[in-house]
């Protein structure tokens, strides 16, 4: 049963899920309710430049092995298998995306797109042995025009 993060939160906004810092605590702690885990990665530092560089970032912090080049299709496997074998609903809570967003628009949009649309083909009834995948993306969005 897969689970809508909609009328959880009144803090989380349609997808992607730009979250001011100051929320992550009440939305992690939501999620957390509902038998999500929760990993958490830095997207922030300098070193985080590059779609791929993200990748590697998120494929640590799940303890996914990152051997060999970490690109959309080695990424997409692990996750998927990760899904399975777990079988917890999973939400990565990405903090730095506003810095990236800074540094280069197009790595950000490389990002935010490649993320959420993993997640929504992870959702086809294609996938039903695949646990819940959400991300929740905390920084600074208000300076970019956003509501958080």
């Amino acid at each position: 049963m897969r689970v809508s993060p909609q009328p959880l939160f009144d803090l989380l906004p349609l997808r992607p899920h730009l979250i001011a810092p100051e929320h992550v605590e009440a939305v992690n702690g939501r999620f957390a309710d509902e038998g999500f885990r929760i990993v958490t990665v830095r997207a922030d530092s300098q070193h985080v430049r590059t779609v791929d560089d993200l990748l590697g970032e998120i494929s640590k912090a799940l303890g996914l092995s990152t051997e060999g080049p970490v690109n959309w299709p080695a990424f997409n496997d692990w996750l998927g298998d990760l899904l399975v074998d777990e079988g917890k609903p999973l939400v990565i809570v990405v903090h730095g995306l506003d810095a990236i967003l800074r540094r280069n628009v197009q790595a950000y949009l490389q990002c935010v797109h490649g993320l959420l649309g993993m997640t929504e083909a992870y959702r086809s009834p294609e996938y039903p042995e695949l646990a819940q995948l959400e991300y929740v993306f905390p920084g600074a969005w208000a300076k970019f025009g956003g509501k958080a």
